[in-house]
């Protein structure tokens, strides 16, 4: 199986999961950040793409690779990092991150969790976070389980 992980990231914990991802899927996976590269998807079985949710949207270099007309014709897997916790807000994240079409294709969707430090937050983007993702301190919810999981639906 050749496979490719692609993700936009702002602060580091779509990378992060990214590469997890990478890792779990084998050593030949390749990782491609959007801020460094657009891929060349024909080249590979897999692919999975990755984004954080800021403000309910994704990024926007991750909306445009969804265009791409060789995705429907991939194994395809979907997932987003973000501080929700609610299960309802999860789903709608990712119906509102990835178009319909790829969102019923792709074997593997999931909504990994998220992380924030806040010290590494500009002011006016700490006192958005705190607010709208009501937390006080550093936050860390990435789920190791809903990677292996996200990672053995891929693997079937």
């Amino acid at each position: 199986m050749s496979a490719i992980v692609i993700f936009a990231t702002k602060h580091g914990t779509t990378a992060d999961v990214a590469a997890r991802v990478a890792e779990g899927l084998g050593p030949d996976t390749a990782l491609v950040n959007l801020a460094d590269s657009t891929p060349n998807l024909t080249a590979y079985d897999t692919v999975v793409i990755g984004t954080p949710i800021y403000a309910g949207a994704p990024r926007k270099e991750v909306s445009r690779l969804c265009q791409s007309s060789v995705l429907p014709s991939k194994k395809l897997g979907l997932f987003c990092v973000g501080l929700v916790i609610n299960d309802d807000e999860r789903v709608k994240e990712i119906a509102d991150a990835f178009p319909e079409h790829l969102r019923e294709i792709a074997v593997a969707k999931e909504f990994m969790g998220g992380r924030v430090k806040l010290a590494e937050l500009g002011t006016f983007e700490r006192l958005i976070v705190k607010k709208a993702a009501k937390i006080s301190q550093d936050t860390d919810t990435v789920s190791e389980e809903a990677i292996a999981e996200f990672v053995a639906a891929l693997k079937e």
